[in-house]
């Protein structure tokens, strides 16, 4: 890769949360960002030198998914867009609805509107199992009551679907990526073996995907030309060995990760 930084602008939506910060710091790595602005709710209540790398090119800002018009001025000139947000701790349907759902729809329709044709691409991670097709996996009833309770209309699985919905068909459209990761853990980048796939369904190994592992792919992802108009699920090949683990060794995403993907393949595939 270059060491010359380019024209790009990244935005990351929920970058206090333990995804958002791991994309910060491997977008901080990363030369091809000219400007990298971290959105959290409130930028008064962050230290960001306690949670992001020094880079002059990191810049904190204030903004909420619910509120639209917060955003305007961290999407202006931006090309890349990644929403990490969820509103699954809030415990409470409304919200996760808010920020999972409308949340997604509303950014995106922002970045239509604010970045035009200058937008390379709007990642959102969401997760696996949402596609309603898996409605009775067990773990997906666990997750989708989890965050909004046996009660509600809507679970926190069913309302990311609509969120990917949203995104999918907003218009005007947006060049969209859609990460659905597996079980997630925290570790250190390079512990785990990142692996994709288009299934619509449980893509798991049954090994947690350490967040800056994803937080790499979802980088790599949101740059390569093979995942424009995609969705795909997120995993961790099982390891050969405990070693590198064990050691924390950089496995760099491999650049052909992607190569197998297809635009808007199995959206709608129910069987």
């Amino acid at each position: 890769m270059s060491n010359q930084v380019t024209d790009k602008v990244a935005v990351v939506l929920g970058a206090r949360g333990g995804t958002g910060k791991q994309l910060v710091h491997r977008l901080s790595e990363n030369p091809a960002f000219k400007k990298i602005r971290a959105v959290v709710r409130d930028a008064s209540a962050v230290d960001p030198a306690s949670i992001f790398p020094a880079d002059d090119r990191i810049e904190t800002l204030s903004g909420d998914v619910t509120k639209p018009d917060s955003l305007r001025a961290a999407f202006e000139g931006a090309t890349h867009i990644f929403n990490v947000t969820s509103g699954s701790h809030s415990r409470s349907a409304e919200v996760v609805a808010a920020v999972d759902r409308d949340g997604v729809g509303a950014t995106a329709a922002l970045a239509a509107e604010v970045c035009g044709s200058g937008l390379e691409r709007y990642l959102l991670v969401s997760s696996q199992l949402v596609h309603n097709s898996n409605k009775w996996n067990p773990i997906r009833v666990m997750l989708n009551n989890m965050a909004t309770g046996p009660f509600a209309s809507k679970g926190l699985m069913d309302l990311k679907w609509e969120g990917e919905e949203k995104l999918r068909h907003c218009d005007p459209c947006v060049p969209y990526t859609i990460v659905r990761p597996g079980r997630l853990g925290d570790g250190p980048l390079g512990s785990t073996s990142v692996i994709v796939g288009q299934t619509n369904a449980n893509y798991d190994s049954g090994n947690a995907t350490t967040r800056a592992d994803l937080a790499a792919a979802c980088v790599a992802a949101a740059l390569a030309e093979n995942t424009l108009n995609t969705t795909f699920e997120l995993s961790t090949a099982k390891a050969e060995s405990s070693d590198s683990v064990a050691e924390g060794k950089t496995l760099p995403v491999p650049e052909d990760i992607f190569s197998d993907l297809k635009p808007r393949y199995l959206e709608n595939h129910t069987s």
